[in-house]
C-alpha cells in the first residue's frame, strides 16, 4: 500500500447541534478535519463514538463515521454528519469523541492529535408527543396526508416556507424540556427544511431543527442544545417552517421531553 510520509491529520474542531437528546435521536456533528503535515494525506475516515469519558476505549459504541479525499498539507475538510443515539442507551452524561483517520489509512508523523470529544446528555424517553396533523390554527392551508410511519396515522405536509401551525399543549409540571420532531422528505428533495418551535410569548424555544434529507422516518433532537424551561398547564406551542427542501417535508408528530 502507497502511504505518504510526512503527513499529519487531526480533528481540529468538533461539536454537534444537540447537546442533549433521547436514546434513538439523530444529532448532527459537525467537523472539521485537517492535515497539518507537510506531506499530503491519503484518503481518509473520521469515525465517531460514543464513550463514558472523552477518549475511545473498550465498550465504546461505533456511531457511524464519514470518508475524507485526500488532503494537501495544509488542507482541511468541513461537513455536517448525523449519528444515532442508540436505542436503549441509559439516561446519564456521555461524550462523542470524533477520531480522525481512526482506520489507520494515513502514515502519520504525530498519532496523538486525531481525537476531540464533546459531551451530550441523554435524557429520559417518556415524552408528550403532539400529533403534527392536530394544529388548532395555521396561517394557511393544512394539508393532511396518511403516513407510512411505523406508528401509522396521518402526517403534515409542510411546503410554504414562513407557515405557522398553533398546538394546544398540557405541560404536567413546570421544569426542562427538550423538543425533538418525527420527520421524513420525500425521495427527490433537495436542499434543507428547517423548521423552530415559540412559546406563547413568541421566544423561540427550540433553536433551529434541521429536517435531514432522506425517505426514512427520522427523530431529530432540537438544535443548539436548547433546553427550554416551561410552566405548567395547557399552553399554545407555535411550530415555524424556516425552509423547505424541495417538494417540502412530511411531519408525523413532534415531542416534548422532560430533562432529568
Amino acid at each position: 500500500m502507497d502511504r505518504t510520509t510526512g503527513t499529519d491529520t487531526t480533528t481540529r474542531s468538533f461539536g454537534f447541534l444537540s447537546l442533549t437528546a433521547g436514546a434513538g435521536f439523530v444529532v448532527t456533528s459537525t467537523t472539521t478535519t485537517g492535515n497539518i503535515g507537510v506531506g499530503r494525506a491519503r484518503a481518509t475516515s473520521t469515525r465517531y463514538y460514543l464513550s463514558s469519558d472523552a477518549s475511545i476505549g473498550a465498550g465504546d459504541v461505533l456511531l457511524g463515521g464519514r470518508s475524507l479525499a485526500a488532503l494537501a498539507p495544509g488542507a482541511s475538510s468541513a461537513s455536517a454528519t448525523n449519528v444515532t443515539i442508540p436505542a436503549g442507551t441509559a439516561n446519564g452524561s456521555y461524550f462523542i469523541v470524533a477520531r480522525a483517520d481512526d482506520l489507520n489509512q494515513a502514515f502519520e508523523s504525530n498519532e496523538g492529535n486525531n481525537t476531540r470529544a464533546a459531551a451530550i446528555t441523554v435524557v429520559a424517553a417518556s415524552a408528550l408527543k403532539i400529533q403534527s396533523e392536530s394544529a388548532t390554527a395555521s396561517s394557511g392551508n393544512i394539508n393532511i396526508l396518511p403516513t407510512q410511519d411505523i406508528d401509522g396515522g396521518n402526517k403534515l405536509v409542510a411546503s410554504v416556507v414562513g407557515q405557522t401551525y398553533d398546538y394546544s399543549v398540557n405541560i404536567p409540571t413546570a421544569g426542562n424540556y427538550m423538543l425533538a420532531v418525527r420527520i421524513c422528505n420525500f425521495p427527490s428533495a433537495s436542499g434543507t427544511s428547517t423548521v423552530h418551535f415559540q412559546n406563547a410569548s413568541g421566544a423561540n424555544i427550540s433553536g433551529p431543527l434541521m429536517l435531514l434529507n432522506g425517505t426514512q422516518w427520522t427523530t431529530v433532537a432540537a438544535a443548539s442544545g436548547v433546553v427550554v424551561n416551561l410552566p405548567a398547564g395547557t399552553q399554545r406551542i407555535r411550530m415555524v417552517v424556516d425552509s423547505l427542501a424541495s417538494g417540502g417535508t412530511q411531519l408525523n408528530w413532534f415531542a416534548i421531553t422532560p430533562v432529568r
